[in-house]
């Protein structure tokens, strides 16, 4: 059974990769090319690590990973990787660092990478350039088995060890960080301006139902008052439903033109949306003519790009 210490960072990795043996890293990413690229990976060989818990619904593909791999052999190792859960940070997947050390093996045997396995040795002007290791193929078997022995030594080294060019990596990383706050920033000024948006839609909204409370209350206490002394007549009932129909027409036109799509709705318009959307109790209370509603709607709910006026009547050429 593997433990998460089997496993290593998969930016770190394929970073130390890139720099120390880029044959390798070019071999494994040909490797992961082979697989069909619609299977799902193992967890064998990769998993998901973030603050010390697994990704929920954490799944990559193999087309995913060799997605990465190329980038990584073209251009650089990303801090970010495409996985089913979306884009997430690479230092955040994990690959079994046996199989990248078997994988480094296997390449390593390859005549074309024995020769690319060469150290060269910088020298002045005068100096001459030599190799560290001798060519594989001129080696005895027991010569061979050693110097893959450093070759999987180093390599192991590498994939845990920060490497040489730490102060590279550190400046990656920054770069990173700093495009990713600039991407936050942005975000969160659209949100502020959405919110601020929002805000006034809810506070004019609120200012309405706070005055139609008002008009209820005051209303209530008219007829409470005089109720106590005589029983309204069939002309004072009717007044009231009216206004409480006047004033269900406010708050579905408030509502309404809250609404982003009919924010620039005109009032002509909406007394038709008002009609048609008004509890059927309240319907047959609306003024008959639709210049009678618009006016309702004009005094208690229009906004001022409501209020806009249309175009101009056709003058009558007979005058």
């Amino acid at each position: 059974m593997l433990s998460p210490h089997d496993f290593v960072p998969l930016e770190h990795s394929i970073g130390a990769l890139r720099r120390t043996a880029p044959a390798v890293l070019e071999a494994i990413a040909k490797t992961v090319r082979a697989y069909r690229p619609s299977d799902y990976i193992s967890p064998d060989l990769i998993i998901s690590q973030a603050h010390g818990k697994p990704i929920l619904g954490f799944a990559i593909t193999y087309a995913q990973l060799s997605a990465y791999l190329d980038l990584a052999v073209a251009k650089y190792a990303s801090v970010l990787i495409e996985t089913d859960v979306g884009a997430t940070r690479s230092e955040h997947v994990r690959i079994n660092r046996g199989w990248l050390i078997a994988q480094s093996e296997q390449v390593a045997l390859l005549p074309s990478l024995a020769q690319a396995a060469l150290v060269r040795s910088s020298a002045g002007q005068k100096a001459s350039v030599t190799s560290l290791y001798p060519p594989l193929l001129d080696q005895t078997p027991e010569a061979a088995s050693a110097e893959l022995h450093r070759l999987k030594i180093r390599i192991e080294r590498n994939l845990i060890l920060p490497g040489l060019d730490s102060r590279e990596r550190e400046i990656e990383s920054l770069r990173a960080r700093v495009a990713s706050l600039e991407e936050g920033k942005s975000q969160a000024e659209k949100l502020n301006a959405a919110m601020a948006t929002t805000l006034r839609m809810l506070t004019l909204e609120n200012d309405q139902l706070r005055r139609a409370r008002a008009e209820d209350a005051s209303l209530i206490s008219s007829v409470s008052s005089t109720a106590i002394s005589r029983k309204p007549s069939n002309v004072e009932l009717r007044n009231v439903a009216i206004r409480e129909a006047r004033i269900e027409a406010v708050k579905l036109a408030t509502v309404l033109w809250a609404s982003p799509d009919l924010a620039d709705c005109r009032t002509g318009k909406m007394t038709q949306l008002v009609r048609d959307h008004i509890d059927p109790r309240y319907a047959a209370l609306l003024p008959k003519t639709d210049l009678a509603l618009a006016r309702w709607l004009s005094q208690d709910a229009a906004p001022p790009m409501a209020k806009r006026r249309g175009r101009p009547p056709k003058s009558d050429p007979n005058k």
